[in-house]
């Protein structure tokens, strides 16, 4: 699973749990300010949140983890254990076949459901693109008046008075006859900055498509935007019975526009009982704990379960220290990264970007079983990946000579890795033209591969990724 489908998801699941906290903190509150405010910061949290990282996240979970898998870890150190057999070995770490492996079949789904997302993104980005479009007719056919922080628009035709952007778009003949109404309303949403969040929605609306949670937090945030307008207007002395009765009027029958705060905005009923409710002063603090509350639960459970993903660059190059010690002192196998690996590696979906580069083998078994044998001092065995291909080379050092090479193309689905070999010395011949097919594990800049070869002969070998 790449990034921004995990980005997506976990973004997906956070807007979802703060909009119903959300809904319990505002049920009641007839602070507008404060209500707007949290449902901002709903969306704010759920946009960042994916993207923060805590690191210690990952080592509470999987020592929690630990305390239920004693046996698992015991086996998994005994594992670690050096046998005396004449030279030096090591256990190879067994690939567990209950986990499941991802299936050239599962990332088929898995890029079909993520097309049709990118298919959704798409087609609700054309849906924005015409509402722009049609509002854009409406103001060419307008008369326009610039304003010291806003304009004026005033359309021939009867259409429902809106905003869009920082344009008050009204009907000559409600500028006319209700103006210090509908006007005034529709100046209080640009003066309340009502156009930043629009603008904000119509991206969420976009991104998140597919999620029910989105509607509703876009029609509970523009009606907040209703009712702070109608507010403003109360406050500026207009009489309230006459100006409900202008809203029922005008809510009859009304054209609707997509991506603007409208006069004629529904749920009426609502906005008329807001006016009647004396408004109470209530603390936003304890309402913003809340929400940090679970804002840091859920930065700490999507640290657990998100990977860091890195690129050939960003990794260290080389060998690491702790290799070039224990091949000095030949104890390959000291280190516990090498025996044990992290549970989710076998099911990550590798790309050919994580896979990408110079590696050396260090170790490795060509007769079956988990046992595996240092590579000799005298030879240095290279493997060179870069776009589709893939060349491999056996070098020995006394003479800086190739005894022995081979290359060809590959294909990489999931962490399925697969060679296509189609050249190489006379010791290929058999092997050539037909597909060598293996299973990887990447750990930092460690390759762990194992699969069968095209002459039905197991193989288990471990790199090292090399500098450049």
């Amino acid at each position: 699973m790449n990034n921004l489908s995990l980005y997506i998801i976990e973004s997906t699941i956070s807007i979802t749990a703060f909009y119903f906290i959300s809904r319990i903190l505002t049920k009641r509150d007839t602070n507008f300010n404060t209500n707007r405010i949290v449902l901002l910061s709903v969306i704010s949290l759920s946009l960042l949140i994916p993207q923060i990282q805590m690191p210690f996240a990952t080592k509470i979970i999987d020592s929690l983890g630990t305390v239920h898998n004693i046996s698992a870890v015991i086996n998994q150190a005994k594992n670690l254990q050096l046998q005396s057999t004449g030279e030096t070995v090591m256990n190879f770490p067994v690939f567990d076949e209950s986990a499941p492996v991802i299936s050239a079949r599962s990332l088929s789904v898995i890029n079909v459901l993520f097309y049709l997302y990118l298919s959704g993104v798409l087609i609700s980005f054309m849906v924005l693109i015409r509402n722009v479009f049609t509002i854009t007719k409406v103001l060419r056919k307008a008369t326009v008046q610039s304003m010291d922080d806003f304009r004026l628009v005033i359309v021939d035709e009867e259409i429902p008075s809106f905003t869009f952007l920082k344009s008050v778009v009204i009907s000559k003949k409600d500028y006319n006859e209700h103006k210090s109404y509908i006007f005034n309303h529709e100046l209080a949403h640009i003066r309340l900055k009502h156009y930043y969040d629009l603008v904000l929605l119509e991206i969420m609306k976009i991104i998140f498509w597919f999620n029910p949670v989105v509607y509703l937090l876009i029609k509970d945030l523009k009606q907040i935007h209703e009712f702070q307008a109608d507010n403003y207007i109360l406050k500026s002395g207009v009489n309230l019975i006459q100006y409900q009765l202008l809203i029922i009027e005008k809510s009859v029958g009304a054209k609707r526009f997509a991506m603007v705060n409208s006069f004629n905005h529904s749920q009426v009923k609502k906005r008329i009982d807001m006016m009647n409710i004396q408004q109470k002063k209530q603390t936003l603090k304890w309402k913003l704990l809340v929400l940090t509350a679970l804002a840091i639960f859920q930065v700490f459970i999507f640290s657990s379960f998100t990977e860091a993903s890195y690129t050939t660059n960003e990794l260290p190059r080389g060998k690491p220290a702790r290799y070039q010690k224990a091949n000095a002192q030949g104890e390959y196998g000291t280190d516990p990264r090498i025996g044990v690996l992290n549970q989710k590696e076998n099911n990550n979906s590798y790309s050919k970007t994580d896979i990408q580069g110079t590696w050396e083998l260090i170790s490795y078994n060509h007769s079956g079983g988990n046992v595996l044998r240092k590579v000799s001092p005298e030879t240095k065995r290279l493997k060179y990946i870069k776009d589709n291909r893939f060349y491999w080379e056996h070098i020995k050092l006394e003479n800086n000579q190739v005894e022995e090479s081979a290359g060809g193309t590959y294909n990489l689905s999931g962490n399925s890795y697969n060679e296509f070999i189609e050249y190489g010395g006379a010791s290929m011949a058999s092997y050539k033209n037909y597909e060598q097919k293996f299973t990887i594990r990447i750990d930092n800049e460690i390759l762990y591969l194992a699969g069968t070869l095209s002459t039905g002969q197991k193989i288990k070998e471990v790199w090292v990724r090399q500098n450049e």
